[in-house]
């Protein structure tokens, strides 16, 4: 400018853009409140081929004048240029609330909800123009979509929705804008995760009748979970954390343990199954399992069942006929005849057995699994050694043993045969 206004400067606007597809331009703007002596720079702009408004706010008085300097680039365009004298008050529009650039957490979503809600205030200061609301993300929404620049510069509050039945961390974005501001806020919100209870299939149990089932493992994993798990099981079969303590119901860890099952009474030979539950009383879930009691198996002799034909059994069978009583003595062992009686034929039969060795039981060794180790029967004092997985001995024996040995697989080998044993 040649000359001053002389009422000073409230705001300077005007509209500017690079020419055509020329590169775009970089202009300053000075005033000079000395008839152009000194100059002040007011800002700088980058144009490109959009126009736009630049707008400064100045509280200038007295005489004054400006000048714009282009410092970069090729052509441009400027027009409608505009001093406002700073006799009159000066329009601000802008928005105090939200914060541009800030973050609202619209909430967290419970594992069986639907959606959540947050609140925010909308504040603006010399608004003109209507407010357009729109939001980015899936499942974020807001309410209303559009607020009167009235309402606006008075205050108001709008409501950020979040619905999603998806779990996990979600992000978006929410716009307030009109021709004169705009503010971009970014959003959150999270779904929990719902909680899941899974149970591993159990293998089949066994016991022969009144004597000691095999013992199987199961898991109950919860995922997801902040409850106690109940783990409980119906019928023929118990429970336990330690397959020491026993029980039809037990308390887990929210995240699951490890549990043991077995056969709870093997008095009665048969087929059994029941299920396995695991509740939260929220979510549950379910495993089969199964077992088989086998008929004892009654060797003729073995009065004192203990698997073997020996003189211990005729020392038995003498004082049960001599006296009517023994303890412990089978009766149907006893009765090697057949004839239902245990009399004077039976003892004879015994004494016949263990003088001819016509008795098979006395032929063989035999090696069990029990709780927490392995037990032999070794009536012949036959050498057997005990491999454990890595083919190393681990114990030696020349007659009747029971092996305390930890969880593993194991090989009981004899002069003529082996045999593996799984101790659990």
């Amino acid at each position: 400018m040649v000359e001053d206004v002389t009422e000073g400067a409230s705001k300077l606007t005007f509209y500017a853009a690079k020419y055509g597809n020329d590169a775009n331009a970089t202009l300053q703007v000075y005033y000079s409140t000395n008839s152009g002596s000194t100059w002040t720079q007011v800002g700088s702009c980058t144009l490109n081929g959009t126009w736009q408004q630049y707008s400064y706010n100045l509280n200038l008085t007295g005489n004054v004048r400006f000048k714009f300097v282009q410092t970069a680039g090729a052509r441009l365009n400027i027009d409608d240029i505009a001093i406002t004298s700073n006799n009159a008050p000066v329009a601000n529009p802008e928005l105090t609330a939200p914060v541009n650039g800030s973050t609202v957490n619209v909430g967290t979503i419970a594992a069986t909800g639907t959606s959540v809600s947050k609140t925010i205030a909308v504040k603006g200061n010399d608004l003109t123009k209507a407010l357009t609301l729109t939001t980015t993300g899936n499942g974020f929404s807001v309410t209303p979509t559009t607020i009167t620049a009235a309402a606006a510069n008075a205050g108001t509050n709008v409501t950020l929705t979040y619905a999603s039945s998806t779990a996990g961390n979600a992000t978006g974005t929410l716009t307030i804008s009109s021709s004169e501001v705009s503010v971009t806020v970014n959003l959150t919100a999270n779904k929990v995760a719902a909680p899941a209870i899974t149970i591993s299939s159990l293998d089949a149990m066994e016991a022969e009748q009144d004597g000691e089932s095999t013992i199987v493992s199961g898991t109950v994993i919860g995922e997801n979970n902040s409850y106690a798990i109940t783990l409980s099981v119906t019928g023929n079969f118990e429970i336990s954390l330690n397959r020491y303590t026993w029980a039809s119901s037990l308390t887990l860890n929210p995240s699951g343990q490890t549990f043991y099952v077995r056969l709870a009474d093997t008095a009665t030979p048969g087929n059994y199954t029941a299920t396995i539950t695991a509740t939260t009383g929220v979510v549950s879930a379910y495993a089969d399992v199964n077992g088989t009691v086998t008929a004892k198996t009654v060797k003729p002799g073995d009065v004192n069942m203990n698997g073997f034909v020996t003189m211990d059994d005729l020392t038995l069978l003498i004082n049960y006929l001599l006296t009517g009583y023994a303890e412990p003595f089978d009766v149907v062992a006893a009765d090697i005849s057949g004839n239902s009686e245990v009399d004077m034929d039976d003892l004879t039969l015994l004494i016949n057995i263990l003088l001819t060795s016509s008795s098979k039981i006395n032929m063989n060794w035999t090696a069990v699994p029990v709780v927490g180790g392995i037990k032999i029967g070794n009536p012949l004092s036959e050498r057997l050694e005990i491999y454990d997985f890595d083919a190393e001995q681990v114990a030696v024996t020349d007659g009747d043993a029971m092996l305390n040995l930890p969880a593993g697989i194991y090989l009981v080998s004899g002069s003529t045969t082996s045999v593996e044993v799984i101790v659990e």
